[in-house]
């Protein structure tokens, strides 16, 4: 069900089951995460495991769970913010990549409740979640700058065309 293409993820991660290593499993669990860029494409995948059967008639599959959280979708009001916030940067003198992640934030939300979203625009690092996980001290400045400016041009408090 993993679509790359589409920016669709489908990951068994914990699988258990069973009672003792020589005896046939009478159950068996598994955990499914399901990573999308647009809700349809969500509620396609969740449309294709609840339709999941097997072809052993002693062996039935049940599904629990739901989608937690909507896409981060990427509405022409966020596109244009993001224009906005390449600017500030690019005025900071340092270039702004558009990316996408798999991951899920509270910006999920307000930008399913129509709040243009941008997500990601804390500390740079890496190697999240892990015991590797780090953050680059030497763009905190700027990082704090582009937000500082992004605040400052939402909040109305100064014309949108001053980057300073």
């Amino acid at each position: 069900m993993t679509d790359l293409d589409t920016g669709t993820t489908v990951n068994v991660g914990r699988v258990r089951g069973g009672t003792e290593p020589n005896v046939v499993a009478g159950h068996a669990a598994c955990d499914i995460d399901v990573r999308f860029a647009e809700d349809a494409l969500g509620q396609a995948v969740e449309d294709a495991l609840k339709a999941l059967t097997s072809d052993d008639p002693e062996v039935t599959i049940t599904l629990s769970g739901e989608i937690e959280k909507p896409s981060l979708a990427r509405t022409p009001e966020t596109r244009a913010m993001f224009a906005r916030a390449a600017a500030i940067n690019a005025g900071l003198g340092a270039p702004m990549a558009e990316t996408r992640s798999g991951g899920g934030s509270d910006g999920n939300f307000t930008c399913a409740a129509g709040v243009p979203t941008l997500d990601g625009l804390g500390a740079i690092g890496n190697n999240w979640h892990s015991p590797q996980e780090h953050i680059l001290v030497s763009p905190l400045a700027r990082r704090m700058a582009l937000l500082r400016g992004l605040i400052l041009t939402y909040a109305g408090t100064r014309p949108t065309g001053d980057l300073s």
